[in-house]
């Protein structure tokens, strides 16, 4: 009410004196948040936050994690395979550049994530101006801006022809 965000229940915190944090091959976190170098014996760095702060953007943009599953396993599945629903599918009147960037926050193989915070907090500050993030993508200009992420793990034809995923109408673009 007051304009004031508040950050709560920071459950994993890590006594740099201990010796052990918990039992070896006992997972820690919360699932619907945790990236998926976390699921695994990977190793981890800055993208895991990035990944953890794009499901909690996702959260409070859409109403729900974008990872649900029955149980931690099947979440874990689904974070594993980047298996989301987009979310202007869900709220349609996003901006298409915000969800640029969340798609972006939430690859599942970590190298083609925002490598660090930074990245991800100055294409956020575009998308608050107006302008463009840094996402790959494919901006068609003819008439109202459309705009096509082209991230990994997806596959496009890219034409006028009407079987194309991304069908341009632009005449001076090939079937």
């Amino acid at each position: 009410r007051d304009d004031r965000v508040k950050a709560v229940d920071f459950g994993l915190a890590k006594d740099m004196f201990a010796t052990a944090l918990t039992r070896p091959g006992t997972r820690l976190g919360t699932p619907y948040y945790m990236a998926p170098e976390q699921w695994g014996n990977n190793d981890m760095d800055a993208r895991c936050d990035v990944f953890s702060l794009g499901a909690t953007l996702y959260h409070l943009l859409v109403g729900e994690p974008p990872f649900l599953g029955r149980d931690a396993a099947e979440v874990g599945r689904k974070i594993l395979a980047g298996d989301y629903t987009p979310p202007r599918r869900v709220v349609p009147e996003l901006p298409d550049e915000l969800e640029l960037v969340i798609h972006q926050m939430l690859q599942a193989e970590r190298r083609f994530r925002y490598p660090r915070m930074k990245h991800c907090a100055d294409d956020l500050r575009r998308v608050l101006a107006g302008e463009q993030p840094r996402v790959p993508a494919l901006v068609e200009t003819a008439g109202k801006p459309v705009t096509h992420a082209l991230l990994p793990q997806r596959q496009f034809t890219i034409g006028r022809d009407p079987g194309s995923d991304i069908h341009l109408t632009d005449p001076t673009v090939s079937r």
